[in-house]
């Protein structure tokens, strides 16, 4: 039987190695360059937090249990679990970790940098090749079972068909999972496949393919889905994943407390000063964290996204300081404020009344 192919199949990149942005870069002007070189610095850099530490330990506590062997001494009972051919009750298990915060919290970085800095979890260098222990990927939107295990498959670096069946995806992903060592799997956005379980075959669906690759024989994968509070869905599908699921969430900014506070400080100190090179003008005073805090919707990621806004304008001015009116100049830009400023919140004198990361045009009756 001739093999079948999917429509991608003929597609050849005929560019590969090409870098068309350093190419775009070379042919703008020497400022323009210079601007895009600080605001990679502002945008990858990251500002660490109480929540870190919190996340950290929380995470490990997980790891501990996916950790857990069955041991080789008598128990209380005296009985003595055998080398091979362990009862089922005796065989470890992998876990699920939610990580949960409302959009712009900053859940994607905080996870991906923790992972790529944990001693723990870098990739383990053997005579016979290298074992990276962790993938991570992106819920597609729409998401389904099929589309979610394509995307796993590819980042544990196979190619398989488009077209492939959504049962026969998941039996590859255990196998390869097993033959590539791979430990945990990282699903972001992961509300996308929470939105999807819409009836109880496919709530009943997801809830086997988590459940079979947490619990196979031999080698369980852990998984840490990550996305807005919708993703706990996932967790209510069967008892069996509750049971073996812990969770983490990542709350708004509370400017009441000294500690949420110092975070915004600290983001704007740090991309500004450090990341940017600019001083911070008088304009910026003790209070102003509050309205930045607010037209960020009280989330951490967001701040440090409005800042950056903030500092691009400013460096386009290029006097070397970061003032109120940068702040006002990127909120008309990112918010289509331009012309209606008494909605800007860095400009309006109420900016307590306007809804917290939004900006509302007026009805023509108002």
């Amino acid at each position: 039987m001739a093999r079948r192919t999917s429509h991608l199949d003929d597609i050849q990149d005929q560019f590969a190695g090409i870098d068309v942005d350093a190419i775009i870069s070379r042919r703008r002007g020497e400022r323009r360059r210079e601007i895009s070189e600080i605001l990679s610095r502002v945008k990858f850099s990251y500002v660490e937090s109480t929540r870190d530490a919190r996340f950290a330990e929380a995470f490990e506590e997980a790891v501990d249990e996916m950790l857990v062997r069955p041991g080789e001494s008598p128990d209380e009972a005296g009985y003595e679990a055998p080398r091979e051919g362990r009862p089922v009750w005796a065989k470890p298990e992998g876990f699920i970790f939610f990580v949960t915060g409302e959009s712009g919290a900053g859940k994607t970085f905080m996870i991906r940098r923790y992972l790529e800095r944990s001693e723990v979890f870098q990739p383990i260098v053997l005579k016979e090749g290298t074992i990276d222990p962790v993938v991570s990927v992106r819920a597609p939107s729409p998401c389904t079972l099929q589309r979610l295990g394509l995307r796993i498959l590819r980042a544990m670096g196979d190619n398989p068909k488009v077209d492939l069946a959504e049962n026969r995806v998941w039996e590859r992903i255990t196998r390869l999972a097993r033959a590539r060592r791979v430990k945990l799997i990282h699903i972001d956005e992961a509300q996308h496949l929470a939105r999807t379980l819409k009836s109880v075959n496919e709530q009943q669906a997801v809830a086997n393919a988590l459940k079979d690759l947490a619990e196979q024989d031999g080698w369980p994968i852990s998984f840490v889905p990550s996305g807005i509070p919708l993703t706990n869905v996932i967790s209510q599908v069967d008892p069996q994943i509750e049971r073996r699921s812990f969770y983490f969430t990542m709350p708004s900014l509370d400017m009441e407390k000294q500690g949420d506070r110092r975070i915004v400080e600290v983001v704007l100190e740090a991309l500004a000063r450090r990341k940017a090179g600019l001083d911070l003008d008088g304009s910026l005073g003790p209070g102003f964290v509050d309205r930045i805090a607010h037209a960020a919707n009280y989330q951490v990621g967001r701040c440090a996204q409005i800042v950056r806004f903030a500092i691009h304008a400013a460096l386009k001015r290029d006097h070397g300081v970061l003032a109120r009116q940068d702040f006002v100049e990127a909120y008309r830009q990112h918010s289509q404020a331009r012309g209606l400023d008494q909605f800007n919140v860095f400009d309006a004198e109420h900016w307590q009344n306007l809804e917290p990361g939004t900006f509302i045009i007026p009805e023509e009756d108002d």
